[in-house]
């Protein structure tokens, strides 16, 4: 055989790549085919077991009529639609991944809009189901690489694990292996766009073991809301329907008989289309839809979702007026309900502000709501006062009440900030105007307390605490 291929002629040639998705000008499919001007032939060659799913039924005249006509008016099947079109265009503004999880009931819809979202590249196998490890989803990130990974029903991942998935599958990432002889193997990476649902999101789903889900988790999974608020779940517009259910039911029948020829023809056009000029397009759109939506003071995390949602209104934009016309969609279609699903976000999140802080807060008026008569004892207490068990600081009273919570700093870091970084918390409690800060320059003062002496205490003022709430 080693001789055989040593003295045989070879005419052709074909490199072979670890991973499918973009290599220089030219875009490799799971399937072996390739796309490009390159001439170059490029080869995916997978050892694993898994699917890719990627087929094609029915025309392009087929989808657009029986699937796309009836996503317009229907801002969550746009999203669904477009974000699969968006997963290629991540190369282009250099982002590593991220993606949305649809949330709602059992008869909402938003299995429907992972269906109609498959028939864009394939069968409605294209979705796999989220029963996984992190681990084991690392096989699934690779195979689908530069595109949109869908992934039905998030419960189905150990709640444990939830929050650690998805920091990988956003990321890029995989965790370092060894091999048989106890090297270190190259660490799998990729870039996708992931696409999910489910009746709970990652935060409630973490909570059920008791973990808190960290704002870089929410960032790179962004919980929309399933129900369109029309009264149809994930539908505002019916259609040839008489209701959601009518509707769910025909796109169900249209994504399992036409599926996959938008694909080939969307890689078609990236693939001849001048990288640079792509990537000013992609700039300028994402520009225009922050100025657009995005408030003033919104956080970091914030717009880093927002340019994510702009990444998605334009590759439905692009799909719906490149040459093939993909979708059949009028202009604007896009843009508009990607713009009302990011805003629902915005709404179920709570705000702009920055996640974090907003969780640290909430703890903390909890800690006070609960503790605040059981554990404070009071500034200057009378010696006949019952002693206060497990102190965790004192509180200040003027004519009309409480003014100030003054806390101990063991207190303050184990309890008050447990599960933040108790500097940084500190921090946001002073830009917050909850904690007052001393006259040194520091987040805690130094009081002088009757029977302890000059103690340095974080001091709180209590109207802020409460006030914030209502």
């Amino acid at each position: 055989m080693l001789a055989y291929i040593i003295q045989e002629r070879i005419d052709a040639r074909a490199r072979n790549v670890a991973v499918p998705g973009w290599h220089d000008s030219s875009y490799v499919l799971p399937i072996g085919e390739s796309y490009g001007s390159s001439e170059e032939v490029l080869a995916y060659q997978h050892s694993g077991g898994l699917q890719h799913h990627y087929a094609a039924v029915g025309s392009l005249t087929d989808w657009r009529r029986e699937v796309a006509s009836r996503c317009q008016g229907n801002s969550r099947l746009v999203l669904a639609v477009a974000t699969m079109f968006a997963g290629p265009l991540l190369r282009f503004n250099g982002a590593t991944g991220g993606g949305f999880h649809i949330v709602g009931g059992s008869s909402s819809g938003k299995t429907t809009a992972l269906r109609v979202a498959a028939s864009v590249v394939g069968p409605p196998e294209y979705a796999r189901e989220g029963r996984s490890t992190a681990n084991g989803l690392e096989g699934v990130a690779v195979l689908h690489n530069d595109a949109t990974l869908i992934l039905d029903e998030l419960a189905q991942i150990d709640p444990k694990q939830a929050g650690d998935a998805a920091y990988l599958l956003a990321n890029g990432n995989g965790k370092s292996h060894a091999n048989r002889a106890g090297d270190a193997r190259a660490t799998a990476r990729w870039r996708v766009m992931i696409l999910s649902a489910g009746e709970v999101g990652l935060a409630q789903h973490m909570a059920e073991v008791g973990k808190q889900a960290r704002a870089g988790q929410s960032v790179r999974l962004a919980d929309v809301p399933a129900e369109a608020e029309a009264g149809h779940g994930v539908f505002e517009r019916l259609h040839d329907a008489h209701d959601g259910a009518g509707l769910s039911a025909n796109l169900k029948d249209a994504a399992a008989r036409t599926y996959g020829a938008p694909w080939p023809l969307w890689l078609e056009y990236l693939t001849h289309t001048d990288s640079p000029v792509l990537t000013a397009q992609l700039r300028e759109s994402t520009d225009r839809f922050l100025v657009t939506h995005v408030p003033e003071d919104a956080s970091g995390e914030v717009r880093r979702v927002a340019e994510r949602f702009a990444i998605v209104a334009f590759a439905g934009e692009l799909a719906s007026s490149c040459r093939h016309k993909l979708t059949g969609w009028p202009k604007g279609e896009a843009t508009s309900s990607v713009a009302v699903c990011f805003h629902a976000w915005l709404r179920r999140r709570g705000g702009s502000g920055s996640a974090d802080t907003d969780a640290l807060l909430s703890r903390i008026r909890a800690f006070f709501e609960a503790h605040g008569e059981s554990r404070l004892e009071a500034y200057r207490a009378p010696q006949t006062a019952l002693p206060v068990r497990e102190r965790a600081g004192f509180k200040r009273f003027d004519e009309v009440g409480v003014t100030e919570y003054m806390v101990l700093p063991e207190a303050f870091n184990r309890e008050l900030c447990a599960g933040f970084d108790a500097r940084l918390a500190a921090r946001a409690l002073v830009d917050a105007g909850w904690l007052k800060p001393g006259t040194d320059g520091r987040s805690s003062t130094v009081v002088r307390i009757p029977g302890l002496g000059a103690v340095r205490l974080f001091v709180f003022d209590s109207r802020k605490v409460h006030d914030s709430a209502l």
